[in-house]
């Protein structure tokens, strides 16, 4: 203080303001060192981040989403997380695999959203006896407690939603029992998150008798950052049928611009039909379908995997998947995936053309000329599955047979494995 009072009477206005920065970077970085455990080197690119941030002009929420696939994949999956819950009948296992990818994006989703998310599930989970089952009810809260005592500094933007929730469980749990003073800061606090319509958020946490459908009216309020995005969309849709509804006529126009052609708009509609419906599988294969098609592999892959982790049997997305992969150059991963179809569907011909493919890129010839057997005893007008076991048994050296399969493909298709008046030698794909 005194070096600054010094410096304040000589007028040297620039120096103290550098001292106070200076000063408060210090104990910052002490701060984020001992209470968030954040390295020196993670500190160095926060403040560069904050830096190019403000030069840039450019909101927080604005300079770290934007074009952020893993952000924007872990919004995602929260959101998805917290659909399932309700909409689907309980799998624990689903839950619990959706919770993990979810860790796996997010370093300290373990402190936060994992005690948030598994002691949520065990709401729907357990479904109407938990009025009268005291010992889930104490699980539910201590998964609450735990969420708020060890990551509460990594809740963001779920914050509001999540103490207004913790609120509304402890009423639902303990209604006689006086409210401690910590409920009424979060409840306070819940309140100025919402915004100026309270009014809402006070009809929210009215009525607890049905804690399931409070938390799904949560969800879909201006508290939680992607039910906000939903009303601001659609204001006239009010009900979850009515989200659902919307969600399948925007993926079916999707489906009506693809055919067309119309790459930016398909997408367009998939992205908010999954905006109402997060765990809607078809949406999230046709999407990944059409950023395929446009060679935007990156975001096809996500939007594969996030279909498959709702579920690992959908057929189109592990033959879209498979062949994504096969021309990123990942074959066994390909034959994976065309297996997994087989087993799903042992009917699939194309599975079997498809995984023969594979098998022939990688020069097992015996195994791919198995499948293309295989392909062609299931349709036996299959013109290439005849036309690549032909290639096959070239490459061994039995022009016999190749010449016989070639023969077969044109039969069935005149014209279609010509080239130059020669049969044509090379895979169809």
């Amino acid at each position: 203080m005194p070096i600054m009072d010094f410096l304040s009477k000589q007028n040297r206005y620039d120096l103290v303001h550098r001292l106070i920065g200076l000063h408060l970077r210090k104990n910052a970085q002490k701060a984020m060192k001992k209470i968030l455990d954040i390295s020196e080197v993670e500190q160095e690119k926060i403040i560069i981040d904050i830096v190019t941030m403000i030069n840039e002009n450019r909101k927080p929420e604005e300079f770290y989403t934007e074009n952020c696939l893993e952000f924007s994949e872990q919004i995602n999956l929260i959101f998805m997380c917290f659909v399932y819950q309700y909409q689907k009948d309980y799998d624990l296992i689903k839950s619990n695999e959706i919770i993990k990818t979810i860790e796996n994006k997010c370093t300290y989703s373990k402190k936060f959203f994992s005690p948030w998310l598994n002691a949520r599930a065990k709401v729907f989970e357990t479904g109407e006896t938990l009025k009268k089952n005291k010992e889930i009810q104490d699980s539910i809260i201590k998964g609450y407690k735990k969420a708020y005592d060890e990551g509460i500094n990594y809740a963001g933007e779920y914050l509001g939603q999540f103490l207004l929730e913790a609120i509304i469980i402890n009423k639902f749990c303990n209604p006689g029992q006086v409210k401690v003073i910590n409920d009424y800061y979060g409840y306070g606090y819940a309140l100025e998150m919402f915004g100026p319509d309270k009014q809402k958020l006070l009809d929210l946490i009215k009525e607890t008798n049905n804690l399931k459908m409070n938390l799904v009216n949560i969800l879909y309020s201006d508290i939680n950052p992607m039910g906000k995005n939903i009303s601001q969309l659609f204001p006239n849709l009010h009900s979850i049928l009515e989200f659902i509804n919307e969600a399948i006529l925007k993926n079916n126009k999707g489906l009506e611009f693809d055919k067309e052609d119309n790459h930016g708009l398909a997408i367009k509609c998939f992205t908010i039909a999954l905006l109402l419906n997060p765990v809607y599988v078809n949406a999230y294969s046709s999407r990944g379908n059409v950023y395929s098609k446009i060679g935007e592999t990156e975001n096809a892959l996500a939007d594969f995997n996030m279909a498959l982790l709702l579920d690992p049997k959908h057929e189109n997305t592990l033959l879209w998947r498979g062949w994504l992969l096969f021309k990123s150059g990942k074959i066994e991963s390909a034959i994976t995936d065309f297996t997994n179809l087989i087993c799903v569907n042992p009917e699939d011909s194309i599975a079997y053309l498809d995984r023969g493919i594979c098998y022939r890129y990688m020069e097992y010839y015996d195994r791919a000329i198995k499948d293309y057997s295989k392909a062609i005893e299931i349709n036996p007008y299959y013109a290439e599955a005849y036309n690549n076991r032909g290639v096959v048994y070239k490459l061994l050296g039995d022009n016999d047979k190749a010449q016989e399969d070639y023969r077969k493909a044109i039969q069935i298709e005149p014209g279609g494995y010509l080239k130059n008046g020669e049969e044509f030698f090379g895979p169809v794909y």
